[in-house]
């Protein structure tokens, strides 16, 4: 069983800070003392000294996320001229604290958080991640084989996993599906779980038993963790 995310939540964004200024502290605005030096490097950002920061949000393994990640700057840096530097920090929300602080420069973002991003600190979207020809993206239960759920309302009661608590594929939109489809999802099921730490922790809840489904936005999460041999799509 599969939704498709409409309007604002179907395309994984590209968000970027526009506003001057954003985060900085009232003290490095008052250091008007400062060499001419740094103010050439805090200038000159695309170089060395003051690559242009991206981040990521951890919605795969962290470290899959980093090598395509610097992959993508290395093409960037060829075709611009410009250094940038790749990180993906802990949490979706730690992405958006560090635009609205200024440590980040371009956020990939899923659609709740740039959402988030764009009320507190104006971020606003520049591209969209196109895959396989589409925007689209897909948020899908998977469980256990031997789980004995094979619809939405079996569910009921269950150990379940979800992805980070503002990911639009492993949490808001699970939360509405149940909610629309007349439960209470802060009570539908027995026990739940979130990604606090790492995405691979929830692949790993899967399979050691200790929860029985989840939702996930697509196949390849399921082929990379090594889910597909104990789990299915519903």
């Amino acid at each position: 069983m599969f939704s498709r995310l409409t309007g604002l939540v179907i395309a994984l964004m590209v968000a970027v800070m526009i506003f001057a200024g954003c985060g900085k502290s009232p003290q490095s605005t008052k250091n008007a003392s400062a060499t001419a030096s740094n103010a050439q490097s805090s200038a000159s950002i695309g170089t060395d000294k003051n690559p242009i920061k991206m981040a990521m949000v951890p919605s795969l393994d962290t470290q899959k996320l980093v090598v395509s990640g610097e992959k993508l700057a290395a093409l960037l840096e060829k075709e611009t001229g410009l250094k940038f530097e790749v990180a993906v920090p802990t949490s979706y929300t730690a992405v958006i604290t560090a635009m609205g602080a200024g440590n980040v420069d371009v956020g990939w973002l899923s659609p709740v958080p740039y959402i988030i991003a764009h009320d507190r600190y104006k971020v606003q979207v520049a591209l969209k991640t196109v895959r396989k020809g589409s925007t689209d993206y897909y948020s899908f239960i998977i469980a256990r084989n031997d789980s004995g759920i094979n619809k939405l309302s079996d569910l009921k009661g269950k150990k379940f996993a979800y992805g980070d608590p503002v990911s639009t594929s492993g949490a808001i939109y699970p939360k509405h599906l149940v909610r629309t489809s007349g439960f209470n999802p802060e009570t539908f099921f027995s026990n739940v779980i979130y990604a606090e730490r790492t995405i691979e922790s929830l692949w790993q809840s899967i399979t050691n038993r200790s929860t029985q489904a989840r939702f996930t936005a697509s196949r390849e999460m399921m082929r990379e963790t090594g889910c597909s041999r104990c789990c299915r799509m519903l």
